[in-house]
């Protein structure tokens, strides 16, 4: 199969997820950061409560984790070549 690992998957498709990862932590905190954007522009009670809520804040955890998994799964690949 030419450089497939055990999955089947080539160096470059497993290369593909690290950035989909990273991608898409960076994605949930530009949305969190629209959020909270469109509260301050449109002076909502209500978007203030949603943004201040635990559930965004378990969103934002979830972004930095991805994004920073990501971006060390990108450097450690970068590394060994």
């Amino acid at each position: 199969m030419g450089g497939a690992g055990s999955d089947g998957r080539t160096h470059i498709e497993a290369a593909h997820n690290m950035y989909y990862l990273f991608f898409a932590g960076v994605g949930i905190l530009c949305v969190i950061l629209g959020l909270f954007w469109l509260k301050d522009r449109l002076r909502s009670p209500r978007l203030a409560r949603i943004a201040y809520s635990e559930l965004i804040a378990r969103f934002a955890l979830a972004g930095a984790a991805f994004s920073i998994l990501g971006l060390l799964l990108i450097l450690g690949d970068l590394a060994s070549g």
